[in-house]
C-alpha cells in the first residue's frame, strides 16, 4: 500500500476509534482561565470531589520537559543553557521561560515541538478513560446506569481561546476573578518558585482579556466566592451537561 493509502487508513481507524469512544464519553468540557484565576483549584474539584477525569495540559508539558524526545529537540533549538544543570536530562523551565515569554517567534518554535506531543498524550488519556469506563461497565449490573455515571471529560487548557482550540471541545467553562485578585494570588503563591511582577504582567499580556473570555464561555465560574460555593457551581454545570445528554438521548 502507498504511503498516502497508509495515512488514509490510519485516519479512518482514528475516526472509528473516536466514534466508539463517544459512547462512553460524549461530552468534552474545556476548562480555561487566566493566570491566578483559580483554574487549577476548579480542576482539582472536578477530579477529587466529582470524580470527573481531567486532562491537565500544563502537567503534560511539564512531563515532556523531564526527558525524551521533547528535551532533545528543545535543547537543539534553544541551546544547552536551558538544560537543568543538576539532572543534565531535563529542561530548566525558568531558563526556557526567559527565552520565550514575551518573544512570539521563540514561543512559536517551542510550541511547534510541544503541541504535537501534548496532543498525543491527550489521545492516550481519552483511550485510557474509555478502557476504564468499559471495565466498570462490565462490572455493573446495568450497562445503562454505568454509561450514565461518568460521561464527561474535562480538558484543562490555559490558552484554549488564544490557541483557537474551541472546536476541540463541546463546551467551555471559564474560571474568572478580578485582576486585583489574580495579582494577589500569584504574588502570594507559596508552592514553587516565586514569580516576579514583571513576569506575571508578561504572561497576562499574552492571554486574552478576562472580559472577552467570559463572553465566549458556555459557563463562567466566579472564584471570588467561597470554595463551597465554587464547588456547588461546578456540580450544577456537570448536572446540567448530564441532564442535557439524557434528554437528547446521547
Amino acid at each position: 500500500m502507498s504511503s498516502s493509502g497508509d495515512a488514509q487508513q490510519k485516519r479512518n481507524e482514528q475516526r472509528g476509534q473516536e466514534q466508539q469512544n463517544q459512547r462512553y464519553y460524549a461530552y468534552k468540557l474545556g476548562l480555561t482561565g487566566s493566570i491566578g484565576s483559580g483554574k487549577s483549584t476548579v480542576a482539582k474539584m472536578f477530579k477529587e470531589q466529582l470524580q470527573v477525569p481531567v486532562f491537565d495540559s500544563d502537567a503534560a508539558v511539564h512531563e515532556l520537559y523531564e526527558e525524551g524526545e521533547a528535551v532533545t529537540k528543545i535543547r537543539a533549538i534553544f541551546g544547552d543553557d536551558v538544560v537543568d544543570s543538576e539532572t543534565k536530562s531535563s529542561i530548566d523551565r525558568k531558563r526556557l521561560g526567559e527565552k520565550v515569554v514575551g518573544v512570539p517567534e521563540e514561543m512559536a518554535k517551542l510550541e511547534a515541538i510541544v503541541h504535537p506531543l501534548v496532543e498525543e498524550k491527550r489521545r492516550r488519556f481519552v483511550e485510557e478513560c474509555v478502557r476504564s469506563r468499559r471495565r466498570k461497565e462490565e462490572e455493573e449490573t446495568s450497562a445503562e446506569d454505568a454509561a450514565d455515571e461518568t460521561d464527561v471529560l474535562v480538558f484543562d487548557v490555559p490558552l484554549l481561546f488564544e490557541k483557537q482550540l474551541e472546536n476541540t471541545v463541546d463546551g467551555i467553562l471559564v474560571v474568572s476573578c478580578s485582576s486585583e485578585t489574580q495579582r494577589e494570588r500569584v504574588m502570594n503563591r507559596t508552592v514553587g518558585a516565586r514569580m516576579s511582577l514583571e513576569k506575571f504582567e508578561k504572561i497576562r499580556e499574552m492571554q486574552m482579556p478576562d472580559e472577552e473570555k467570559r463572553k465566549r464561555a458556555t459557563w463562567v465560574v466566579d472564584t471570588e466566592k467561597s470554595l463551597e460555593e465554587t464547588e456547588r457551581d461546578i456540580e450544577r454545570i456537570v448536572d446540567e451537561i448530564r441532564s442535557s445528554k439524557r434528554g437528547s438521548g446521547r
